[in-house]
C-alpha cells in the first residue's frame, strides 16, 4: 500500500506536528513547527470516502521500518465556511526516548496509505540535532548499555552525595545553632567569580532569579535580625 517515491502533498490548512502534544504526547520541541500535510480524497459519488482501518496503518509503518513501538496519530478534518473539507493525514512517530539517528515520523494518506512526507532526524539541524544527542545521552538511550550504566551511576553518587551530606551536618552542628559554618571575615567575591557568576545568570536564567534571591535575603533580612545573623554564623 505504500509506493516507492514519496508524493507531493497538497497544501495543509491542518496545524503543524505541534498540534499532536497533547493528551500525554511527546513532541519533539525541534519539530513543532513541521506541518501537516493534507490527504488526497476522491468523492465523484458524493459520498466522503473511508479513511483506512488502524490495522492497516500500523501494517505499513512496520513496512517502512519503523521503531517497535512508534505512535500512531490520527488524522483530523478541516470543513471551511463554503463546505470544502481538507482531510488530514495519519502521523506514525518513533516514540521517545529513542536514539536520535531513530527519529522519524511518517505522514501518510488516510484514504491510500501513500507517504505525503517524512521528517527524520536529519531535518532537525545542526543545534537541534545536538541537543536531541545530548538529551538521549542523558536519558540512557543514545549508546545503550554504556549511558545507561553511566547514567545510573551517577544517580547513585547523588543520592550517596546527599546521604553523606546529611551525615556531616548531624556529626558537624555547632551546639545551640543551626548548624551553618561561620560567615568569613572577608565576603568580597573575586573579580573572575563575579564575571562567571554573571555569565551563569544569562544563560540560566532560574539560577541567576535564585542567586538574586538568596543574595538579597541575606543582605535585608538575615543581615538585620540578631537572631538570624547568630544562626547563621555572622556574628
Amino acid at each position: 500500500m505504500t509506493p516507492g517515491n514519496v508524493v507531493e502533498a497538497p497544501p495543509s490548512e491542518l496545524g503543524t506536528r505541534g498540534d499532536l502534544d497533547r493528551l500525554g504526547n511527546q513532541i519533539n520541541w525541534n519539530t513543532g513547527d513541521f506541518p501537516i500535510p493534507a490527504s488526497y480524497a476522491t468523492d465523484d459519488d458524493g459520498e466522503s470516502p473511508a479513511p483506512m482501518r488502524l490495522n492497516d496503518v500500523v501494517d505499513i509503518a512496520e513496512d517502512e521500518g519503523m521503531k517497535p513501538g512508534f505512535s500512531v496519530y490520527f488524522p483530523t478534518n478541516v470543513t471551511d465556511e463554503d463546505g470544502e473539507t481538507t482531510y488530514g493525514a495519519f502521523t506514525v512517530s518513533n516514540s521517545w526516548p529513542r536514539k536520535t539517528g531513530e527519529a522519524r515520523d511518517l505522514f501518510l494518506d488516510q484514504f491510500t496509505g501513500e507517504t505525503l512526507d517524512e521528517q527524520a532526524a536529519y531535518g532537525y539541524g545542526p543545534i537541534g540535532r545536538g541537543m536531541d544527542t545530548l538529551v538521549s545521552t542523558h536519558m540512557g538511550t543514545q549508546l545503550g548499555v554504556v549511558s545507561r550504566a553511566l547514567m545510573t551511576l551517577l544517580c547513585v553518587l547523588a543520592i550517596w552525595s546527599v546521604t553523606s551530606a546529611v551525615v556531616m551536618y548531624a556529626k558537624r552542628r555547632r551546639p545551640g545553632t543551626a548548624g551553618l559554618p561561620r560567615r568569613p571575615a572577608d565576603v568580597r567575591l573575586p573579580r573572575r567569580m563575579a564575571v562567571i557568576a554573571g555569565v551563569t545568570g544569562v544563560v540560566f536564567p532560574q539560577w541567576g532569579v535564585s542567586a538574586l534571591v538568596v543574595l538579597g535575603l541575606d543582605r535585608f533580612v538575615i543581615r538585620r535580625v540578631p537572631r538570624l545573623r547568630a544562626a547563621f554564623g555572622q556574628r
